[in-house]
Parts: C-alpha cells; sequence; structure tokens
C-alpha cells in the first residue's frame, strides 16, 4: 500500500472541503466532509492508476506559516 500526503482546505464560502496531492495533476477532489473528500480523492487516485503513465514523482516538502502586515 502507498502512502501519500493530501492537503485539506476547507471553502466558507461553499462549505465544502477540498483535498489535494502538491505536485500530482488531476489528484484533488472536494466532500462534504473530511472524509468524503479524502475517499473522493482515493476513488481519483484509482480512476487515474488505471493509465500506465499515472506516477506521483513528487514528494510533499513543508508548509510555512507568514506574517503578513
Amino acid at each position: 500500500m502507498k502512502k501519500i500526503t493530501a492537503i485539506l482546505e476547507f471553502s466558507p464560502e461553499t462549505n465544502q472541503y477540498f483535498a489535494y496531492v502538491p505536485g500530482v495533476d488531476g489528484l484533488h477532489s472536494v466532500g462534504d466532509t473530511e472524509e468524503e473528500s479524502l475517499q473522493n480523492l482515493r476513488e481519483v487516485y484509482e480512476l487515474l492508476s488505471v493509465d500506465s503513465n499515472f506516477k506521483i514523482e513528487s514528494s510533499f516538502h513543508s508548509v510555512k506559516e507568514l506574517e503578513m502586515s
């Protein structure tokens, strides 16, 4: 089993969660809950992985908090 790092963001405008894998085109999803968003992301991964050219070649590096004026 492969482990990947997913980022979850919540949108107050749509009241939905957006999940994506940094650096991997097409690997993203939405859902009404965190778990639904992640489950949808798993399904997208399964669909994309059918393509023999699909590879996850990037890895998550970090998140930085910046102070803004």
